[in-house]
């Protein structure tokens, strides 16, 4: 069980809220180091970015194996950091990597190919609540003009609305 805030002081471990960890980035590859083995990741409210601005468009967040990933949480700071409901604590995962969209798709250019890429996950795999919005699938390859939101491959997964 990881955790992860964004407004988490860095050096944190993700071992509980005091502790979270303030990149998903890290938190999956904590999951990955375990070899894939199943693993949960409890995710605070706010916008997460694949990459920071003017980052690489190929930056995306990543699941696999039979990773349970849950966000809408309070987190760090609140009450009840375990507190979880997805309409009072939206986590999102943004693409918009420059944090600069217009209202008709203006300036996401910049934006990352594929915000959340799930890859060799087994049906016990879980993503919850969590909104994916801003990815930009224009890229030259077959595999970057799919999936802005989700792109998948060799894979299965519950996906919870």
């Amino acid at each position: 069980l990881l955790f992860v805030a964004l407004n988490a002081p860095p050096g944190g471990d993700g071992s509980n809220w005091a502790e979270a960890l303030n990149d998903i980035q890290a938190a999956s590859a904590v999951l990955a180091a375990r070899g894939g083995a199943y693993g949960e990741i409890r995710v605070a409210q706010g916008v997460y970015k694949p990459a920071a601005p003017g980052g690489d468009r190929s930056a995306t967040f990543r699941l696999s194996g039979s990773a349970h990933w849950l966000g809408g949480y309070a987190g760090v700071g609140a009450a009840d950091p375990n507190a979880r409901n997805v309409g009072l604590f939206p986590t999102v995962l943004s693409g918009d990597l420059n944090g600069d969209d217009g209202p008709n798709s203006e300036n996401n250019t910049e934006n990352s190919f594929h915000v959340m890429t799930i890859s060799d996950a087994t049906a016990e795999a879980v993503l919850d609540g969590f909104v994916i919005t801003s990815g930009f699938a224009n890229g030259d390859a077959w595999s970057d003009r799919e999936g802005a939101g989700i792109f998948t491959n060799n894979t299965q997964l519950s996906v919870a609305v």
